[in-house]
């Protein structure tokens, strides 16, 4: 297809997504402005079909190209200008595509795509030339072997590599492994004592003090490490300045979710960025699976991933 790089490369990539999509893993395509390669076990009449039938390739390509590695590239430098990541940062000790799936949706994010969009393709000029191919002014032609210029597109180039996205369930099943086994403080009301720091999949359905005998157990984050005797002042009548009102009130609220919701409060309080006031949001819903009740906490997740850059 002498149709230009732009233009190529947009159809290109957009053939390897649905390609990705349909057979479920990763689709090698090079491009350059007089062809398109695809390494894919797809015959090629249902590569002419999909070209044939091309539609919404802007949609099909804001989804697919946050898994390569152009999206990456570009998503670094962004990154940079928005002062999300350092320009001194070691990037062997960056997981990128960890740091694009906490900021999806961002004005980062958002920049990157448009960038993409804007330089690397053309997606005018591209569905015009699938409005050719449908009303064959451009044909496409099936034949074996290379032709001379075929044979020249395989010299080495650069590969880039569209992938599936991660299958649903194993998406949640390893969110759920990793909040199972999220470590949370638990702390008695009644008395004051710290009963231990615990994996979320170790605390019983309904939690007690193995000193007074205490139902009103508090959850909070492993790392605060004062709780006890922020409770033990209270208790005594002490004044408590700003801060530890703040933290028993936190302890507080928590222990009154156990209280209703038992283990599941502490399951809800083990998710990043989730605290008492999200997580009895989200144990007001009903949910008869547990899976239901992860995929609400992987939500929230989500959203807290997506708004914190913007909290004060």
């Amino acid at each position: 297809m002498c149709t230009g790089s732009l233009v190529n490369d947009t159809l290109g990539r957009y053939l390897a997504a649905m390609i990705a999509a349909h057979e479920g893993r990763a689709i090698n395509v090079k491009t350059d402005p007089y062809r398109i390669i695809l390494e894919t076990g797809e015959s090629p009449e249902h590569v002419k079909k999909l070209l044939e039938s091309a539609d919404r390739i802007e949609d099909v390509l804001r989804l697919a190209l946050e898994n390569s590695q152009l999206f990456k590239n570009r998503f670094l430098h962004v990154a940079r200008r928005f002062g999300i990541i350092s320009k001194t940062a070691e990037m062997d000790r960056i997981n990128l595509g960890k740091i694009i799936s906490h900021y999806h949706g961002s004005p980062a994010y958002n920049e990157t795509m448009r960038e993409i969009l804007l330089e690397k393709m053309d997606i005018g000029e591209s569905e015009k030339t699938i409005e050719k191919i449908r009303t064959n002014e451009i044909r496409i032609t099936i034949q074996p072997g290379l032709s001379y210029l075929g044979e020249l597109g395989l010299t080495p180039r650069h590969i880039d590599v569209l992938k599936p996205g991660m299958p649903e369930e194993e998406i949640l099943k390893a969110f759920k492994n990793r909040i199972l086994n999220t470590y949370v403080r638990l702390a008695c009301l009644n008395c004051g004592a710290h009963l231990e720091i615990k994996q979320a999949k170790d605390i019983d359905d309904q939690p007690e003090c193995s000193s007074c005998g205490s139902i009103l157990i508090s959850c909070l984050h492993r790392n605060q490490r004062d709780i006890s005797r922020i409770i033990k002042k209270k208790i005594s009548k002490k004044p408590l300045n700003e801060e530890e009102k703040h933290i028993y009130k936190e302890a507080q609220r928590s222990a009154d979710m156990i209280i209703a919701y038992g283990k599941r409060t502490c399951i809800c309080l083990a998710g990043r960025g989730i605290g008492p006031e999200t997580a009895s949001r989200i144990l007001s819903m009903l949910y008869d699976t547990d899976d239901k009740l992860f995929r609400a906490i992987l939500e929230a997740e989500k959203t807290f991933a997506r708004t914190k850059i913007y909290w004060k």
